[in-house]
């Protein structure tokens, strides 16, 4: 297995992965921001998409380092 083919592939998935979106303006923040949200109507869940955008992150991560295994 190439080891700096799979350094660069880690090196790509972090570049990949997003942060919540938090804005200046708390009340707009994604309740799972690091700051979180103000307006607790929005619940814990994700509110901007990026718990999906990283599972496919993940997703694709984990696909390209089982074809590095089996050498495809």
């Amino acid at each position: 297995m190439n080891k700096k083919l799979l350094i660069e592939i880690a090196n790509l998935k972090k570049l990949a992965l997003r942060c919540h979106d938090t804005c200046d303006d708390p009340w707009y923040s994604c309740p799972k921001s690091k700051d979180g949200c103000s307006d607790e109507s929005k619940g814990t869940n994700c509110t901007c998409g990026v718990d999906s955008y990283n599972k496919k992150v993940q997703e694709c991560y984990d696909e390209l380092i089982k074809c590095l295994i089996q050498g495809l």
